[in-house]
């Protein structure tokens, strides 16, 4: 691959990168959704974070099966429960690390 052809890659990226996200900002007047939209929104972040860590918690780095009694399922687990109970990602999250901590340790 040729450097102008990485350089016009770049370049691109960066022009669409520019244009969708300051269409908001030019925008003439507020943007409103619809309710419906709005509430399968709040699960965005959640969803993106399960997406990356899901295949860690299912493979291991050598492509095995891990087992349910290594430290990540079990803090991923604590973490679901955690939100579960509070429905606050912080307890979630802080579950899901000392879980995780606890377990690396116990190692």
């Amino acid at each position: 691959m040729s450097d102008a052809t990485i350089w016009l890659g770049l370049i691109g990226m960066m022009v669409m990168t520019l244009l969708t996200r300051s269409g908001i900002v030019v925008w003439p007047g507020p943007i409103h959704l619809p309710p419906r939209l709005q509430r399968a929104l709040r699960f965005a972040p959640m969803a993106a974070i399960a997406a990356v860590i899901l295949p860690s918690l299912i493979w291991s780095p050598q492509g095995d099966v891990i087992g349910l009694l290594d430290p990540r399922p079990l803090s991923a687990f604590a973490c679901l429960l955690g939100w579960w109970i509070s429905r606050q990602m912080s307890v979630c999250l802080t579950a899901g690390i000392v879980v995780y901590a606890l377990g690396m340790l116990a190692l």
